[in-house]
């Protein structure tokens, strides 16, 4: 009898220490329009407490982002011009634009395949995150205006093209300095000077 109890007693505390995911699968809208998980070999997210995980890859192409990976540091890398975010698998703490931010679940590795917090990943790229329970559907809807610094400009190491360049592909600004009348003075003036001229 002591045997039975201790037999009991050492599984429940074996099934305990596992997380507990549910049952059932997740789908996934962003602006409308279904994940197809097929495209990633049909890994699906899952819940772990209460917590939804998804393959990275499946997230991050949805939302335009780019992702890196670093075998030695088992670093997770996501991101676009304006955000980035760093996962290391199984920690707790986060990296967003340089900041460190506490996570509820950690990035994991399961299968071969690594999986990221869904709601923490896309909320941080400035994301609104809805779940109907009902349908287990989650809904990502993204801002088309990109999230930047109270600055204007991205943090962290400027694109090719220097201070001055703004943007991916620059920015030249939408309108003259304030110098503008007295640069039109001058074209002004010269268009007049090579109006005299024959040829």
């Amino acid at each position: 009898m002591k045997k039975l109890m201790a037999a009991l007693l050492s599984a429940s505390m074996l099934l305990a220490a596992i997380p507990v995911m549910a049952e059932g699968e997740i789908s996934v809208e962003v602006n409308g329009q279904s994940i197809d998980f097929a495209k990633y070999d049909n890994v699906m997210p899952y819940i772990e407490n209460d917590y939804t995980l998804i393959p990275v890859r499946a997230i991050a192409e949805s939302l335009g982002l780019n992702v890196d990976w670093d075998e030695e540091t088992k670093t997770v890398s996501i991101y676009n011009f304006y955000k980035s975010i760093e996962l290391v698998i199984d920690s707790d703490i986060a990296t967003v634009d340089y900041e460190t931010k506490s996570l509820d679940i950690p990035a994991r590795i399961t299968d071969d395949r690594t999986f990221i917090p869904l709601r923490f990943v896309s909320e941080n790229m400035g994301a609104k995150v809805d779940w109907e329970e009902e349908s287990r559907l989650i809904t990502i809807t993204t801002d088309d205006k990109p999230q930047l610094p109270e600055n204007g400009m991205p943090e962290g190491d400027m694109p090719q093209g220097g201070q001055n360049g703004g943007g991916p592909r620059g920015n030249m600004g939408g309108g003259m300095t304030e110098n503008s009348a007295d640069i039109q003075a001058v074209i002004d003036a010269n268009s007049a000077k090579f109006e005299q001229l024959t040829f």
